[in-house]
Formats: C-alpha cells, structure tokens, sequence
C-alpha cells in the first residue's frame, strides 16, 4: 500500500491555496503518486482509531457503541481529512464554495415553521466535495445500521447526487419530504413544557458567567441585539439560569452551556433558552477555510431554519488566550431531529436525499459569485459530472471503512 507522506500532503495543500495553479505533468504524476483512495481510506482508518483511543472510555462505550452511525457522526473530522487527500489533483479544478461542513443525514430538522439541514457552526468555505462525501457517506453507514430493513444505499445515494446536478442546473421546484407533514402532527411540547425539558438538559456546575466580561464580549452581544432591534437588549439578555450541557455525537466533547434568559419580557413563558458552545478550532483543514464570520455568512446563505439569536462572540479570555470563541444560538420550541424511527420507508430516504442535494447545490453557491452566480454553476456542475463516480467511490469506501471500524470495536470483545 502507497503511503501518504508529508510531501503528498504539502502537494494538497499547495494545490488548494493555489486554485490557479496549472495542472503540470510533473504535478499530476506527483499527486497521482502519494495521494490515492487506498490512502485516503487509511488516513480515515488510523485518524479515527487515535481519536477513539484518546476518548474517554466511558464516552466511546455510552455514545459510540450504539450503532455503526454513531461512530460516523463522531468521525467528520476524519472524513474531510479524507476527502482532502483522497481528490489531489481535482482539487485544483474545483471552485472553492459556502460549505456546510457536516451535512448528515439525522442534522435534518422540522420546525412548525421551516425543514432542512442545521447545525452550520463548522460550515466554512472549499471544495464541494467535503459536504456531498460526507452526506453521502450518512447514507450508507444508515442503511448498514439498520440492514433488516431493507434500505437500497446505491438508490439513495443515486437521488441524492442527481437531485445536487439538476439544481445546480436551475432551481428546481420541489415538495416538502413526506414526513415533514407527519413529524408536525405530532404532540409539540407547550411552552412551558418546553422550559420545563430545557432547564432539565441543565447539569449543575460552579459557572460564572462573568468569566469574560473584560473581554468585550457582553458590549458584542448587546451590540448584535441592538442589530436585531430587540428593545432593551441589556434586560433580554439577562440570564436567569445557566448550566452545563452534554449532548451530541460529534459534538459531544465539547464544551457547551445551556442558558435560560428573559425575553421579550419578564413573563416566564416567553423566556428563551439559548446554546454557547466553546469553540476553538474551525473548518481548517489541508483544503478548507473556516473561521467565525465565514460560519455565520454560510449559516445566511445555506441555513433555512431562522432563531431569533444566532451569532459568535470572539473572546480573549482572562489567561489571555485567543482564539477562543462562543456560538451562541437560541433554540425553537418546535424544533425537532430526525430519527432513525422518523425513516419509515424507502422512500422517505429518497425524499430526505434529494431534499439534501437541492439545499447543498443552492447553498453551494448562493451569495459568492454575484452577478456571475449563473457562471459559478456552470463551472461546479462541470466539476461535478467530472467527478461523480469519484466521490461515490469514497463515500462508500469511508462507509464500509465506518462499519469495519465500529465492528472491530464494539462488535466483539476488547482485548
């Protein structure tokens, strides 16, 4: 087997800073040499087993255990550090995009009001092979989690890469998923349910929410209200109840709080409950860019759900660490992910796929090309048709990559 040195990676990455560079013969041969699926897959296999060694146990067993998903959901780091070496020289034909980052099949969510993929606190910008991989790789870990119900991954993931190519080519007009309608006649929680649910999620600790009040970030936050228009933003930010949060998959490790504030007013059921989630990394990777403005201008441009709070304050904390940030979101009463339960046929599938690949292929490109849009699709759907059978391949490579993986782990007894 070919391994991927330090100079095939610096090769990646030459190639993605560099978008104009000529494809030399000297180039390609060198790409083509240290850069290959059976390379890409590896750097997966290994990348994701030092990540599972170096978690605690006691989270690998509760959270990742479940099932062949589970382990997917945790792995997107690894997955576009695959994606990366895995394209090479394809990378310097490929327009750098809006990307999502971690598009999966279950970040699909229902509101009363709205449906899609959320989540946007990785998106950043590259090649548009890191979300369609990814996405499609969801697909089939899905339909080998759950192989007694008879799901066809090939047909699925088919729906998904056709729906992103014809509406790169125009805008296609297209229904709701069929379960949307189901999942909204289902019993919804009450406001005060809802907060009632939320202070639950709450874990105690010794916080103070002071810790960074020399850093600026309060005057931010106000700041970004003031934007919205909220009347008296000092007293609808005020927290009334704040604890620690231990949710996710993929998210799991890091650090998150759940904070209950006022409102609009000081009546209990229009209180908001609100996420902060620690940051201090983003979508960089050998052919990604992230940062805090580029997640929020992709969470505009892609995102379809609207919470009423959704900014990053950039933080300098007392020790004097940078680079530190807080997302901070508010979550919607009505909000609700899609399970595995929620995927009742076949055709739910195709449904939620295509629905995905419409969603990418406009939010691929939205915003970024003005008034050259039309221009930028032409060249991403060439892009695209020239590289479909490609990123097939390595979705379903990582996928079976997926599943051995959680096999070796979990399927039988550890030595």
């Amino acid at each position: 087997m070919k391994t991927a040195t330090i100079l095939g990676l610096a090769l990646a990455c030459g190639a993605c800073a560099a978008p104009s560079l000529k494809k030399s013969e000297h180039l390609s041969i060198a790409l083509e040499n240290y850069l290959s699926q059976e390379d890409s897959l590896a750097v997966y296999r290994e990348g994701l087993r030092e990540a599972i060694e170096k978690a605690d146990p006691a989270f690998v067993q509760k959270k990742l255990s479940k099932s062949p998903y589970r382990l997917f959901r945790f792995a997107g780091a690894q997955s576009r550090d695959a994606v990366c070496i895995d394209m090479g020289i394809g990378f310097i034909d490929a327009p750098r995009v809006n990307l999502h980052g971690d598009p999966h099949l279950t970040q699909f969510v229902v509101t009363k009001n709205n449906y899609g993929l959320d989540d946007f606190d990785g998106a950043g910008s590259g090649p548009a092979a890191i979300d369609l991989v990814r996405y499609a790789t969801s697909l089939w870990v899905f339909t080998k989690s759950v192989p007694d119900r008879g799901f066809q991954g090939r047909q699925v993931v088919e729906a998904f890469f056709d729906s992103y190519q014809k509406n790169l080519s125009a805008k296609t007009s297209s229904k709701a998923p069929a379960l949307v309608a189901r999942l909204r006649k289902k019993p919804q929680k009450s406001p005060e349910e809802f907060l009632v649910w939320a202070e639950g999620l709450m874990q105690a600790a010794d916080i103070d929410i002071k810790t960074y009040d020399d850093t600026g970030a309060w005057d931010i936050l106000i700041a970004y209200a003031k934007q919205l228009a909220i009347p008296d933003p000092e007293n609808y930010l005020k927290v009334k109840k704040i604890g620690l949060l231990h949710t996710g998959v993929g998210s799991a490790l890091d650090e998150k709080y759940l904070l209950r504030i006022e409102g609009p007013s000081e009546r209990p059921e229009d209180d908001l409950i609100v996420e902060a989630k620690v940051q201090t990394s983003f979508l960089d990777t050998l052919c990604t860019t992230g940062g805090l403005f580029r997640s929020l201008l992709v969470s505009g441009r892609m995102g379809r759900l609207k919470p009423t709070l959704n900014t990053y304050i950039p933080l300098q904390n007392p020790q004097g660490n940078e680079g530190v940030a807080v997302w901070v979101k508010s979550w919607q009463p009505s909000y609700r992910e899609l399970s595995f339960e929620d995927i009742q046929s076949q055709q739910d599938l195709v449904e939620l796929a295509e629905d995905a690949g419409a969603q990418l292929a406009m939010g691929h490109v939205q915003s970024i090309a003005v008034p050259h849009t039309y221009y930028l699709r032409v060249i991403l759907r060439r892009w695209f048709d020239k590289n479909r059978h490609y990123l097939y391949a390595l979705a379903k490579g990582l996928a079976e990559e997926n599943v051995k993986m959680w096999e070796e782990y979990f399927s039988r007894p550890q030595r």
